[in-house]
């Protein structure tokens, strides 16, 4: 038994050689990603519906705020208290058939994502079946393992998150940038001038937590590695013939320290950003009050109008 550090214990336990961690990760390639939508295509009728379902949500959230604007401007401005109280009504009605869609598109996405990551297991567990017996020499158990089940779990929230948050946005932003067009030109132009304000810190902020993410299932891949080979049978009596104990013990709380600081990083990364875009978010119904307000007073807008457009920039931000 090697007894020059910590690592000694675990060459003799495992034979296998340490992983490069200077080698970068693989690059998103169209390959790859052709590769992993062929898992989604069994379910592309479901997928289908889940479109439909975002598209007809995305539709009546357009709604609420036109409501808000005739209550404003004809039901209270008129005196109409019938008038009002069905307008109030439609706006509950509209939230109650969102809420139903969102539950049924949220139905149909986890049903999705458990049925590729099912999907997913067996074809890898078949393919790591096939491998040659080079492949377990090189590479740790833990690490594929880690791989195998971290990995393949992140799918599930691609597609019940990433994927399904990046359409619905899309529809949105789309839907919401042609009403609030159509309600007024000058103040659209506007409010879509401070979107970039969003989106650049965004794009800094998703590399940094990317990067994070990649160190935290390494050292995650790490720590299984330590428990597999110190808390076997075998690992176990070696560690106590050869006192390694403290080594050990020392080794798994630096593993567990960094994950930890590594998972601190991940969680706070992005506050001063978040901090940002609650300004941006306050500036634009800000200039929109202003520019409104004046335009009210010119007797060029009305004040419901102005109203569902801050209701508007609310939903497109």
């Amino acid at each position: 038994m090697d007894h020059s550090g910590p690592g000694g214990m675990h060459n003799h336990f495992g034979g296998r050689r340490d992983r490069d961690d200077s080698q970068s990760t693989a690059p998103i390639t169209g390959a790859m990603i052709r590769r992993v939508l062929h898992y989604f295509l069994p379910y592309k009728a479901r997928a289908t519906v889940i479109l439909l379902c975002i598209l007809a949500s995305a539709i009546i959230g357009l709604v609420p705020p036109l409501l808000i604007r005739t209550i404003i401007d004809s039901a209270i401005l008129g005196g109409n208290l019938s008038f009002l109280s069905w307008l109030a009504l439609g706006m509950i009605l509209a939230s109650l058939v969102t809420g139903f869609i969102g539950v049924a598109q949220n139905y149909l996405s986890n049903l999705i994502g458990q049925g590729v990551m099912y999907d997913m297991r067996n074809h890898l567990y078949s393919h790591l079946q096939s491998l040659h017996l080079g492949f377990f020499i090189n590479v740790r158990t833990s690490e594929t393992i880690t791989r195998l089940n971290n990995d393949v779990a992140g799918i599930q929230n691609v597609v019940t998150g990433t994927l399904v948050s990046i359409v619905s946005n899309v529809i949105i932003l789309a839907t919401t940038v042609g009403t609030i067009f159509w309600l007024s030109w000058p103040l659209a132009i506007v409010s879509v001038l401070i979107l970039p304000l969003f989106i650049i810190p965004t794009r800094r902020v998703g590399r940094i937590r990317q990067d994070l993410t990649r160190n935290i299932q390494e050292q995650r891949a790490d720590l299984t590695h330590i428990l597999q080979e110190t808390l076997s049978v075998g690992g176990y009596i070696l560690m106590k013939i050869f006192g390694q104990e403290r080594v050990e013990r020392e080794k798994f709380r630096g593993k567990n320290w960094e994950i930890m600081r590594l998972q601190i990083r991940h969680a706070l990364v992005g506050r001063w950003y978040f901090m940002i875009i609650g300004l941006f978010g306050t500036l634009g119904p800000a200039l929109v009050y202003w520019m409104g307000g004046w335009l009210v007073l010119r007797d060029s807008m009305t004040i419901g109008t102005v109203v569902a457009f801050v209701a508007y920039l609310s939903r497109l931000y």
